[in-house]
């Protein structure tokens, strides 16, 4: 009764099964036995996304940004997974700042993160990578807490939605923010997303992902432009040929393997540098970022992928589980392991799996 009422949940906001997160959230609701429909969908849902973020987040892409904020226009900008309001205030901070016209809308399918937007009310952990002047100028201090200041708020609105409804209803934006979302959706949700996205961008108008986010799909849709190492998709008119899609069809497991294999395609074509930087884009990410990558390739059985990624950052890792990784990885292809695991032992001697793992092939 609760899976089918947790299934029909994940199924209405469009969410993956997850199984990690689904015996998470089955003992949290049978821990808190008797609740509702609507607190078991609030649950889940605070369960099922992320929700970690703070002020300019990616530093980089924030300068980046003041660069593109040259027009005397209204900007309309569109932030989808919005959290707690970080990304929407960071906005308005430089908007502000550069003395421009604007309307942001954040949609996030967390009832009480968007509640927490609305408040503008955080923590020191979400202000940590702002220095005091920046603080003082934008927040208030209250105790312990940090207030966005209310010039800050005008011009905003915050909605609790699913993102796929927001991008159904139209509209035109400048930019849409959608970063560290498309990981909760399948494949086909990810094209729909993305195609909706596109249509409503103006064009010349940005899509602005994750750092290291990629997916082939996006450049059949978008051109791109990299500027220290953040990527901006720009909607234009710009389509492949068939022989394209063909291939992001076939080659839909390999991301990297799309990437070079663009340069034997009969399609306009991109100045070699321009890809290679596309391409360090997505692997000069933080090893959290790997390891979030590295993980979801595991649970998609695309072992290949996921050790050509990992053996990019082992050697310069203490952390144990990027060497647990790589020897379950070294175990599934026929690879020696022993190195690999050996050392994640000696990082971490009290996971017991690693153990089981050493007996493997005994």
């Amino acid at each position: 009764m609760v899976e089918n009422i947790i299934r029909n949940i994940l199924k209405k906001y469009g969410l993956k099964e997850d199984k990690k997160r689904l015996e998470h959230i089955k003992s949290t609701l049978e821990f808190f036995n008797g609740l509702n429909e609507e607190q078991i969908e609030r649950i889940i849902l605070e369960n099922y996304t992320i929700g970690e973020s703070f002020f300019f987040r990616d530093g980089n892409l924030w300068n980046i940004l003041k660069r593109y904020f040259l027009e005397d226009k209204n900007y309309k900008i569109l932030s989808l997974g919005c959290s707690r309001g970080e990304e929407v205030y960071s906005l308005s901070f430089i908007l502000n700042d550069l003395n421009k016209d604007y309307e942001i809308l954040g949609v996030d399918a967390s009832y009480e993160r968007i509640i927490q937007a609305k408040e503008g009310k955080y923590k020191y952990w979400s202000v940590r990578k702002l220095n005091e002047s920046q603080i003082n100028k934008y927040f208030d201090k209250k105790g312990d807490y940090y207030f966005v200041k209310e010039k800050y708020k005008k011009n905003i609105e915050f909605k609790t939605e699913n993102i796929t409804s927001t991008i159904r209803k139209g509209g035109k934006y400048d930019i849409v923010f959608l970063r560290r979302v498309l990981i909760y959706f399948t494949e086909a949700q990810i094209h729909n997303i993305l195609n909706n996205i596109k249509n409503i961008l103006n064009n010349n108008g940005l899509l602005i992902l994750g750092h290291g986010e990629f997916y082939p799909y996006l450049t059949e849709l978008f051109e791109f432009e990299i500027d220290n190492n953040v990527v901006l998709w720009k909607n234009t008119t710009k389509t492949y040929n068939n022989r394209y899609k063909k291939l992001i069809s076939f080659n839909k497991n390999n991301n990297i393997k799309n990437i070079n294999n663009i340069n034997n395609l009969q399609k306009p074509m991109e100045p070699n540098n321009k890809k290679k930087k596309l391409i360090d884009s997505i692997v000069n990410i933080s090893e959290d970022e790997y390891l979030e990558i590295i993980e979801k390739l595991i649970s998609e059985k695309n072992y290949v992928f996921a050790y050509n990624l990992i053996k990019k950052i082992a050697d310069n890792s203490l952390n144990y589980l990027i060497w647990k990784y790589k020897a379950f990885l070294e175990i599934q292809l026929n690879l020696d392991y022993k190195d690999s695991l050996n050392k994640a032992i000696f990082l971490n001697p009290d996971d017991e799996e690693l153990w089981n793992m050493k007996n493997y092939g005994r």
